[in-house]
């Protein structure tokens, strides 16, 4: 299992929403100068749900942290998160 799948796994089962795409953008960052070269650090994290669109965005911005706080201490560096009621 991959890093996007790993990810995209805990969230759905989390969050109990399934229309959840993870993608890995590190290839982006790689010659930031504090971005690891481990090809695993930087990714996009795409959310479409009605409800979830309705929270507060850093209410659901700190969700997402929170479900993520094992894997952001362990290899990842950046996320980017879009939430879309579509």
């Amino acid at each position: 299992m991959n890093s996007e799948e790993i990810i995209q796994l805990k969230l759905i089962n989390e969050l109990k929403i399934n229309n959840i795409t993870v993608l890995n953008k590190s290839h982006l960052h790689k010659n930031h100068s504090h971005s690891p070269e481990t090809g695993n650090s930087h990714f996009q994290i795409v959310i479409r749900d009605k409800e979830f669109a309705l929270m507060n965005k850093i209410k659901a911005h700190q969700l997402v942290y929170k479900i993520l706080q094992k894997e952001m201490s362990e290899f990842i560096h950046g996320i980017e998160i879009n939430i879309t009621s579509d």
